[in-house]
Order: C-alpha cells, then structure tokens, then sequence
C-alpha cells in the first residue's frame, strides 16, 4: 500500500498526536466546535492531527442541494487552524460522514486537497485503511498508525463490523512492514466505532445501579459502569458502546504479532477512557462537536505523547472546552436541553410509547420521555 506525505518524530524523539471525535458538522456550522479545535491546536501544538470519523452529520436535510459545496465548506473550516500552522492530518470515516450522498472516497478526494492532508481512509484503495508509517531522526521507521473506515450502518441504531478485506489489508501491510524494518512496527489503531471488546473493559452490573448505562442489541438489557480504575481518574461513560452488531474478528487480528498497542475511537460522544484488554489499550475519545449531543464543557480532544525509542511507553491524556476558555457556548438553550435527550435510536424506542392521534405521536409522548430519561440520569 502506498505512503503518502512523510511524518516525523521531533528532533528530540518525540511525537505529539491530536485526535479529534465526532465534529458531526452542519452547513450552519457552531463557532464553539472550530473554537475548540482553533484552542486545542494551539494549546498542544501536534505534530498530526486524526479526525476519527463523523466530521459532518450527513443526514441533516439541509446537506441537499450543493451539497459538496457545502461539504468542501465545512472540512475547509475544520482544518483551518492545522493549515495555519501547517500541521498535517488524516481522516477516518465513521457512520454519518457519507449520509450527505457524497461517498467517503470523494470526500477522501476534497479532503486531499489541502495541502497539509497526509491522506486517510480511500487514499489509495476502496477497502478503507490507510497506514502511515513514521520515522525516527535516524530515518528509519519506528512507528505507525492505520486508520480503519468503520463502514456505517448494518440498520437502524446497529452498525457494520470491519471488513474482511480490511483485515487483510492490514495484515497484509503489516508484514510488508516488517519485511521492510526487520520488525513487527509498534501501531496505533484509530477508527470511529468502538470493537466489540470494549465491553468486556467494563463492569456489567444490577439494573438500577448507580451510575449505570444500558446496552442495546448484541448486550440488550445489560447494565454496565466504568470500574473504580478509570472513575478515581476522573474518566466518564455516559452511554453504553454501541459495538457493530456482530464480531468480524478484528481484535484477535490486531493483537496476534503484538505491534497493535491501542485502539482509539469516538461515535459514544459522552464516553472518554482507556482501559486495557489483553494488552492492547481501548480508549474512548468524547465528541467535539456542539451541533449534537456532547458532554458539557467536557467536550475535547485527545493528546498523545509518543517516544520514538519505545512507542508502547506512551501517554495520553484529553484537552477539554471547559479547560481551554471559560468562554460561554454559542447556544446555550441546546446545552440546557441536550443531556436529558436520548443519544440512540434504541433510548427513542425504549422511552417513547407513541400516544397516537390521528396518526401523530403527541408532543406530552415525547416530553414525557425526555424527562424520564433526566430522572433516570439524575
């Protein structure tokens, strides 16, 4: 598989990574999700940026009619301040991203056309992974990073599981890393839903635990919290993973020569963790988007740290709104009303028991539900 514009590590052996989960932007695009990412950028000074998928919410109506003008508008906006200060970035896709008609490969294309995109998912391939090999100050590659489209919807609030030729795609590129280095290269691997083993990170628990979350589908109605570890760090899941529908064997893929050590993703906008599972880390990164639902002030982004001469011996940690202006939001009715609203399609279901009337669901259906969910968070 080719590579494409060549990054890095610092003269000092260091490398510095910004991810960025779920802008879900609008053609109305909010001020605070470009504050945040303009703030996060110059706080952190990456040396690349990942956007891990669902950069724009596609199945918003108002995406019809110039629609690629639109969308050419918001990336151009997303990637201002990685263009200013000439930081390169790479794009994943996720589930919403080619809900506005225009397919993941074009908008790979538009994506391609700043000059700081180093490429991404459909760069070179219609299979959805992307690898980007980097350097150390001696030449020689000392780590990578592949991107995996996460291929959307399998139905309504399920979604798809990686794909076989993705798999063989990495397990292809892998090797051929090694034949190249001598080596199995130290990875990180970002994509935007969550594997399925994300949910043996966490600890299912009574229904009307404290604190708990409910799951849908493949883990329906089983109730799960963050274990004592990753609360005392101040980490936080307000939803429930919501997996693909079926296992596609990615993790054992990844885990079986030992060069994959994270996995980190978004699409849960108000879940942000990392927890180990059989030595690979599964990291959680909260939306940055605030034309959707989010988490507060605690929307942000996540850094990572990465030694050239131990890649595994990594840090991370995440840069939030709150802590980067005390600025109030642009719309500030939305954060009131957002955290009692359902964040999936299976919430919508399970609280609203439709009073017809005429065929029409009654606004009291509707309000009911939603101050049910507040109660039940509260």
């Amino acid at each position: 598989m080719p590579y494409h514009k060549e990054i890095t590590f610092r003269p000092d052996g260091h490398l510095r990574i910004m991810q960025i989960a779920d802008t879900q932007e609008l053609p109305t695009m909010n001020p605070d999700t470009l504050k945040l990412i303009r703030l996060a950028v110059q706080n952190a000074k990456p040396d690349l940026v990942v956007f891990t998928g669902d950069q724009i919410y596609g199945l918003i109506p108002t995406f019809k009619g110039n629609t690629e003008k639109k969308v050419r508008k918001i990336f151009k906006a997303l990637t201002a301040p990685m263009e200013e200060l000439c930081i390169p970035f790479i794009v994943a896709f996720g589930n919403h991203d080619n809900q506005c008609g225009i397919s993941n490969a074009r908008q790979m294309q538009i994506y391609m056309e700043s000059p700081v995109c180093a490429g991404g998912s459909y760069t070179d391939n219609e299979t959805g992974l992307f690898c980007l090999p980097i350097k150390g100050t001696d030449g020689e590659i000392k780590f990578n990073i592949y991107l995996f489209d996460s291929n959307g919807e399998a139905e309504a609030g399920a979604y798809k599981a990686i794909g076989q030729d993705q798999l063989q795609a990495y397990k292809d590129t892998r090797d051929d890393l090694k034949e190249k280095t001598g080596a199995y290269v130290p990875s990180l691997v970002f994509q935007h839903i969550p594997p399925w083993e994300v949910v043996n990170t966490i600890v299912r628990v009574p229904k009307g635990t404290k604190g708990s979350v409910e799951a849908f589908h493949a883990f329906k109605d089983q109730f799960f919290v963050l274990p004592p570890e990753a609360i005392a760090k101040g980490e936080f899941m307000g939803e429930s993973p919501a997996v693909p529908k079926t296992q596609s064997g990615q993790f054992d893929i990844l885990a079986e020569k030992g060069d994959v050590f994270g996995i980190y993703f978004g699409h849960d906008h108000i879940n942000s963790f990392v927890l180990p599972y059989k030595g690979i880390d599964l990291g959680y990164t909260q939306g940055t988007g605030f034309n959707v639902y989010g988490p507060g002030r605690k929307r942000g982004v996540r850094i990572f740290d990465i030694p050239q001469d131990n890649p595994r011996n990594y840090t991370n940690y995440t840069l939030t709104f709150g802590e980067l202006t005390n600025d109030k939001f642009h719309n500030p009715l939305f954060e009131l009303i957002q955290p009692i609203m359902p964040t999936s399609v299976m919430q919508v279901k399970k609280l609203i028991k439709p009073v017809a009337i005429g065929g029409a669901v009654t606004l009291t259906a509707a309000t009911a539900a939603a101050c049910a969910l507040y109660k039940k968070k509260k």
